[in-house]
């Protein structure tokens, strides 16, 4: 006879999936908060004195790169951008205020359409495509908005064939950085789990 008190996961199969379910979704809620949070402080906080439109790129796109992958959902990505796009409109982070949110969810959403059906694990060329198109995203996203709001546009400037380009290279960058971070991820995780 059983003196203690049995498991609600070993008696009920019903209730321990919802409960699965319920931990994923916490989970993914946040992780998706999390990197939402390291990208707005990331573009708000961290400057690198290139001065070349798109070299953001190299720090944020890592970033929602990883959470895309960490999150384990196929719209990690939108979540992630748009969410930090709402954090830097709301704490005045980053510039741009609330042109901040439709550029960081198109962002966000253009990495989840190129990885739909795999992970950030699919590969060097599928993370750099996904990383240089997000970031030329952004960048078309914010030219559309701010020619039809009718703010100057500083790209216009300096040439738009060269804003594109350095928006596609430092996406690409910030791409194979993401995917160094993954792969030594994936190593220490391997040692730990092996050793």
């Amino acid at each position: 006879m059983r003196t203690g008190t049995p498991s609600v996961f070993e008696s009920d199969a019903p209730v321990r999936d919802r409960y699965g379910y319920l931990g994923q979704v916490l989970y993914t809620v946040a992780v998706v908060a999390s990197f939402s949070l390291f990208v707005a402080l990331a573009k708000g906080y961290f400057r690198v004195p290139l001065h070349i439109p798109g070299h953001s790129a190299l720090y944020v796109i890592p970033l929602m790169l990883l959470g895309r992958n960490a999150s384990r959902n196929r719209l990690g990505g939108t979540g992630i951008g748009g969410l930090s796009g709402v954090m830097m409109a709301f704490f005045g982070l980053g510039g741009g205020f609330l042109l901040g949110i439709p550029r960081y969810l198109f962002m966000g959403a253009v990495i989840d359409v190129i990885l739909w059906n795999g992970s950030a694990h699919s590969g060097a060329v599928k993370l750099v495509a996904a990383a240089a198109l997000a970031n030329f995203a952004k960048f078309f996203v914010g030219l559309v908005i701010a020619s039809m709001v009718g703010i100057p546009v500083f790209f216009i400037h300096l040439g738009i064939t060269y804003s594109v380009v350095t928006h596609l290279t430092f996406g690409a960058i910030g791409g194979l950085l993401a995917f160094g971070a993954i792969k030594a991820f994936g190593r220490l995780q391997n040692q730990r789990t092996t050793g």
